[in-house]
């Protein structure tokens, strides 16, 4: 959720070896916690056709656009369990579009899929959607002054109908609907040996389907 974030580092290049395998960029992300005083806040962000710019080209070539709606909401709370010894943070985001959107086959394609395949409605208006949900419950235990757990529980699912279809030349058959769902649960604990000894221990289990 886009209102968990705390802060983020981008790492084009040279990434430590925590990071193993991938030899790309990276991007790191720091999670927001919970204090010694109850915090939270909501946003919702709206956009639709007319509130956005149309590619000049189509416009100029004559290609059917694209109406579209999307809202994205979210909300958050964190807070004390334990003055100064325990906190919560919790957040939550939805994301709900849909659109709409002509294409256009040819004519020779579009008579051979009716007449020999027994498909005359390849070119309509093709609908997709683009639902999804985010959630982030996160709890920090201050062991005490040289060590600080944290558990951590990611979720998300998605779902686009017609989400494979993003080609104006196809035809309607030639659409599929996507979907994921994962869960990620993390423990991190990390102890302050010295002045200039640093030690964090991380675990995670996760599943995406």
């Amino acid at each position: 959720s886009l209102e968990s974030v705390k802060e983020f580092q981008v790492v084009p290049v040279g990434a430590s070896a925590e990071f193993g395998r991938s030899s790309g960029g990276f991007i790191n992300v720091v999670t927001k916690s919970g204090t010694n005083e109850f915090t939270g806040s909501a946003f919702l962000y709206f956009k639709n056709q007319g509130l956005s710019g149309q590619n000049p080209d189509a416009v100029a070539a004559n290609l059917p656009t694209e109406d579209f709606r999307n809202y994205q909401v979210g909300v958050n709370v964190g807070g004390p369990i334990k003055t100064d010894k325990a906190f919560f943070f919790l957040a939550y985001e939805r994301n709900d579009g849909i659109s709409k959107k002509p294409n256009s086959i040819d004519a020779t394609l579009r008579n051979l899929f009716a007449t020999r395949f027994n498909s005359p409605n390849e070119q309509t208006t093709i609908e997709r959607t683009n639902d999804a949900d985010v959630f982030l419950g996160k709890v920090d235990f201050q062991i005490n002054n040289n060590n600080l757990l944290t558990l951590r529980h990611n979720f998300s699912r998605a779902e686009q109908v017609n989400g494979t279809f993003d080609v104006p030349t196809w035809g309607a058959s030639a659409n599929g609907r996507e979907t994921s769902k994962s869960n990620s649960f993390i423990g991190q604990l990390v102890t302050n040996f010295s002045s200039n000894l640093l030690n964090e221990f991380r675990f995670q289990f996760a599943k995406e389907e």
